[in-house]
């Protein structure tokens, strides 16, 4: 998980904390408020109830007094004073002063002591002022009280004033305990209760201490008697004030109370204090579910986290940091120090190499108390790992330390920049000008030879890089810098219209994210293809490639189509010529000449018949010849149609041997033929196939000595071709003529056309080409020569 990661759930886990702590502190210091100023009423409420020895002048806010008769025979006069002011004359002058400062100066507090003066034949007088902190309203700000050395004064009585000084202190003393929110009652160490405020009758729903005590109802019970006697020890015998932690049933809930035992005035008495502090519990088991919550949280991470004390001991980690640190589970278990465990990590080689590594741990330990931010740093591992490291200061006091590994995250920054670097490097050596624009149509890549191709050397120049332009600024400049303005004026070539286009038109289509292929001609006639293409991330790639020599080629190409075209047009009407101005004539010889030989013109002497019989057959022969010519144009001109039927070989076999008898029988050669048993009906066309046999056979015929044996014969390869071959013994044939059957069956027409048997071999390959077939011929240089034709038993077209 990534630092940033980590960080966020460890702030979250962090607010929960702190938010629980608030509460808990809040009300905690709430209490202590109340705590104290119980602590304050009731340490007043001490003095006020020792006054065996001295006497009290009770100073109210505004200045105005209560006092007893004792306390003015104490200070030896007759009249009544009614403010602190009329006092003036009765203090010494210094003495008056220190009071009434510190009486008009209420920010001081506290107790001011130290006043001792002689007064004339009545003895020394001491002087001690008490600041009542806050007072509760209608009460005394302040109580002066007056001590005579070493004895006490007597008086006859208490006059009307020492009666309303003494309800005054009672009232007080009773009115400061009910005004407090706390139940507060004080005891015997027997369990019996002495007095209680109105917070404890609220608590147990009584009406009065006598209701209290008739009913026998109590807030918290004290029935052990070793209980009793141990707080009885603890707060009036060694005069400590103690507290405990008790549960009492309180308007139906079950409530928790800190109770405050101190020592009551009389010193045998206990004065007891309940502090509510259910809120606070619950605060606090609230806080204890956070962490572990958190523990739980913190310890699924993948990062490594670790959390100290205050006293520098490991509180937390989870299994991540356990690896990290190499140390054992059970020495982090322990609550190892941090200055031991940087120590085991050292002696592990799992801290970053330090020259000087007390200096470095002694900063890292001074984070306890200097660390006011959260402080990263970079840990490079001895085994080459990298580790980002954040330390911040815990909610609770100590550290927070995050780890994020960075190990991986460094190489593959590392291989991006070699990847980002070579592909500059291979972008600048391209042929192409490369442009790459953003989604906004700012420039975000590309090569000098956009610049070179649209001279924008000097807005580069003057700019810097061209990268975070605008394209429409770019088109623009190159504009201007190629001159394309008035040049296009006017022209509706295509390829000078796309100049315009590419530059008027390139910001609309990298906005709606069009695909554009066109040509562009450059100032230098150079012509160019450029291609717009959107890529997935919402940018649009530029290419410029220069396709001069492909453009010339495929010119070059469109002309000889077109040349080719022409010669194939005049040979269709040479052919279509030749067909009717050849034969026409060709057609009355044969005619004629059959009439003639046949006597219908009168007899012929035998010499005449066989001059007639030459005619003839030189006809037949000049109309063959004419026959192969147009099959081959028409095959070769691809208007050729096949009419595709079954084709039995052995009787396509036997009518091309009765085809050939007498064009063989004249030469004195024969023909022999077989066909293999498993060779299947063939489904191809059969006239051709007729025509095939019958050239083949006739073209081995022609350039054969007499007495020749040509054997034809049929074999199956597999179960989808046939093959055909016709053989003859090699000595039969004439060197010149076996050359020009070799050249014919490797295509070398030119040479075919010198012959008849050539051009029937010619027609042979033909035919078994349009059948998807091939012709190969072997040659044995002491026996046969073997003419082979395979092609498919079943035409597929």
């Amino acid at each position: 998980m990534p630092l940033e990661q980590t960080i966020y759930v460890v702030g979250l886990i962090a607010i929960v904390l702190l938010a629980a702590l608030f509460i808990v502190f809040y009300r905690l210091y709430k209490d202590k408020i109340q705590v104290t100023l119980l602590e304050t009423q009731l340490d007043l409420f001490d003095r006020w109830l020792n006054t065996r020895s001295r006497q009290p002048l009770w100073v109210y806010e505004d200045g105005s007094l209560d006092y007893s008769k004792k306390a003015l025979d104490l200070l030896n006069i007759s009249t009544a004073p009614a403010h602190f002011s009329d006092l003036q004359n009765v203090f010494p002058h210094k003495i008056y002063a220190e009071i009434d400062l510190f009486i008009q100066s209420p920010s001081r507090g506290g107790t001011l002591t130290g006043f001792i003066f002689e007064r004339e034949g009545n003895g020394t007088l001491s002087v001690t002022i008490d600041h009542i902190d806050k007072s509760p309203s209608g009460m005394p700000s302040y109580v002066v009280w007056l001590e005579k050395n070493p004895k006490r004064v007597t008086g006859a009585g208490d006059d009307l004033h020492e009666v309303k000084a003494l309800k005054t202190q009672l009232d007080l003393t009773s009115g400061v305990l009910n005004t407090l929110s706390v139940p507060v009652w004080i005891w015997e160490t027997s369990g019996t209760v002495l007095y209680v405020n109105n917070a404890y009758l609220k608590a147990v729903d009584g009406k009065s201490l006598d209701d209290v005590l008739s009913r026998k109802i109590s807030l918290i019970e004290q029935k052990e008697p070793h209980r009793r006697d141990r707080i009885y020890r603890n707060v009036v015998e060694n005069k400590r004030t103690t507290q405990e932690r008790q549960y009492a049933i309180v308007e139906g809930q079950r409530r928790a109370y800190m109770v405050i035992h101190k020592s009551a005035p009389d010193q045998k008495s206990i004065l007891s204090i309940a502090i509510d502090i259910t809120a606070e519990e619950d605060a606090l088991s609230e806080l204890n579910r956070v962490l572990e919550s958190q523990s739980v949280t913190l310890n699924r991470l993948a990062s490594p986290v670790a959390i100290f004390g205050p006293d520098q001991r490991l509180t937390f980690y989870n299994q991540s940091f356990q690896r990290l640190t190499g140390v054992e589970e059970t020495v982090l278990a322990e609550r190892i120090s941090h200055n031991d465990l940087l120590e085991e990590m050292r002696a592990l080689r799992r801290l970053p190499e330090q020259v000087d590594f007390k200096q470095w741990k002694d900063n890292v330990l001074k984070q306890y108390v200097g660390l006011l931010e959260p402080v990263e740093e970079t840990w490079h591992m001895p085994v080459g790992s990298t580790y980002r490291v954040l330390t911040q200061p815990h909610p609770l006091g100590g550290l927070l330390l995050l780890f994020e590994d960075m190990t991986d995250k460094l190489a593959l920054e590392q291989s991006v920049h070699t990847l980002t670097a070579v592909q500059s490097q291979t972008l600048e050596n391209l042929q192409e000008a490369v442009a790459l624009f953003g989604s906004d149509g700012s420039l975000k890549l590309y090569n000098h030879g956009i610049v070179d191709l649209w001279n924008l050397q000097d807005l580069e120049g003057q700019v810097g890089t061209l990268v975070g332009m605008h394209v429409q600024q770019i088109s623009d400049a190159a504009l201007s810098a190629l001159g394309l303005h008035s040049e296009l004026e006017g022209v509706q070539s295509r390829i000078l219209q796309a100049n315009l286009d590419l530059f008027t038109q390139l910001s609309g289509w990298i906005s709606q994210r069009d695909q554009r292929r066109e040509n562009w001609r450059a100032p230098n006639d150079r012509i160019m293809e450029y291609s717009v293409v959107p890529l997935p991330d919402g940018s649009s790639l530029l290419t410029l490639t220069d396709i001069t020599d492909s453009f010339n080629i495929q010119l070059a190409l469109r002309e000889r189509s077109q040349a080719l075209e022409t010669t194939a047009r005049m040979k269709s009407d040479f052919i279509a010529n030749m067909a009717y101005e050849l034969r026409t004539p060709l057609n009355s010889i044969i005619g004629f000449s059959d009439l003639l030989i046949q006597g219908l013109y009168g007899s012929l002497k035998d010499q005449q018949i066989d001059t007639l019989g030459s005619v003839r057959e030189a006809a037949d022969g000049l109309n063959h010849l004419i026959t192969n010519v147009l099959n081959i144009a028409v095959i070769d001109s691809g208007e050729a149609e096949l009419a595709i039927e079954d084709v039995d070989l052995i009787e396509v076999f036997s009518l091309v041997e009765d085809m050939t008898l007498d064009q063989l029988r004249r030469r004195k050669s024969q023909m022999l033929w077989s066909v293999a048993e498993d060779v299947p009906t063939l489904e191809l066309d059969g006239t051709r196939i007729k025509q095939m046999l019958y050239s083949l056979v006739s073209s081995i015929g022609n350039i054969s000595k007499p007495k020749a044996t040509i054997s034809l014969s049929a074999t199956l390869v597999d179960s989808e071709s046939i093959q055909v071959s016709a053989s003859i013994v090699r000595t039969l044939v004439d060197p010149y003529d076996l050359d020009s059957l070799r050249r014919t069956i490797d295509q070398e027409r030119t040479v075919a056309l010198q012959s008849a048997g050539s051009l029937d071999m010619t027609l042979v390959r033909s035919i078994v080409s349009i059948h998807n077939g091939y012709v190969t011929m072997h040659e044995n240089q002491n026996e046969n020569i073997e003419i082979q034709l395979t092609f498919p038993i079943k035409f597929i077209q």
